[in-house]
């Protein structure tokens, strides 16, 4: 699926196809559904469904380590803003 972007954006590009192509890996029904939506909307809930689904696997992951290691593997994993992980501890 192509998803319009500016011209000379390819990181843009391939972020939005990332994010749909794990909307429809994880969860084909609620990408059927999206589908639906008007651009810009569409791949925006892309964009935020990849995202929680990458903060889920994150949390659900590791639930024995410390609350300091979840940070690291949070702060690691490219999920947090960075204003954000500036602020994280021992990074």
């Amino acid at each position: 699926m192509t998803l319009p972007v500016p011209h000379g954006a390819p990181e843009l590009r391939r972020s939005h196809d990332y994010c749909a192509r794990v909307t429809r890996r994880q969860a084909r029904n609620f990408y059927y559904g999206l589908r639906l939506l008007p651009e810009p909307k569409r791949s925006a809930m892309f964009a935020l469904y990849a995202w929680m689904r990458r903060a889920d696997d994150l949390v659900d992951s590791s639930p024995t380590s410390s609350p300091e290691q979840r940070k690291k593997t949070w702060s690691s994993s490219g999920c947090l803003p960075m204003h954000i992980r500036d602020r994280v501890p021992g990074r």
